[in-house]
């Protein structure tokens, strides 16, 4: 029996705006512990090399180790943490056009890309809000179809794309749902300034 689903969207989003001036992304995160002379934050961070580039960036230390992956062009490193994901994309692919790109369809709300400094580089910042989902439909079953219903809280993506000294492009991104972001907002800025490079 064919499953049938009938998908049904609630849109709905505030626009973003991205910041009026140049900002600096690359404010040293601690290796270890929460920096007593930084803004307290929610979780604790803990700077990571990463492989295969000249950089290091703040992972949630007592979260689920961030995980490896590649796609066409592009290396990943993902870290997932109840509200909030975490991406690097590396590859000459990432930059914030490709990251614009995975939102279609999603009747996502950009912002205006804005100019910051990343390893000691000129870079760019933008936020995507997404709207909640919802998926309603019927599956079958044994017993005939069953009514399921899954939703999707709306979210607020924020990534920074810059390039290596090294020549290597990247994409550090930040997803938490909107209404955990006035809470996380510190670690928010925490984990998208710990954003390092070699020399």
């Amino acid at each position: 029996m064919n499953m049938l689903i009938i998908l049904t969207l609630l849109l709905g989003a505030a626009a973003c705006r991205g910041p009026g001036r140049a900002q600096t992304a690359n404010a040293t995160a601690d290796s270890s512990a929460q920096d007593s002379s930084m803004t307290p934050t929610t979780l604790r961070w803990r700077s990571r090399p990463i492989e295969g580039i000249a950089m290091s960036l703040a992972f949630i230390d007592d979260g689920a180790p961030p995980v490896h992956g590649d796609l066409p062009g592009i290396h990943n490193v993902s870290q997932l943490h109840g509200p909030v994901q975490l991406d690097l994309w590396v590859g000459h692919q990432a930059t914030l056009a490709w990251w614009r790109g995975r939102f279609a369809g999603r009747d996502a709300t950009v912002g205006a890309a804005t100019p910051v400094e990343a390893c000691g580089r000129s870079a760019q910042r933008q936020e995507v809000a997404v709207p909640a989902q919802q998926a309603v439909g019927l599956v079958p079953t044994d017993d005939g179809p069953a009514h399921v219903e899954d939703a999707a809280a709306s979210e607020i993506h924020v990534a920074i794309a810059g390039i290596s000294p090294d020549g290597q492009r990247f994409v550090a991104s930040w997803r938490v749902e909107r209404t955990q972001r006035a809470a996380l907002r510190h670690d928010e800025q925490r984990y998208l300034a710990s954003i390092q490079c070699a020399p």
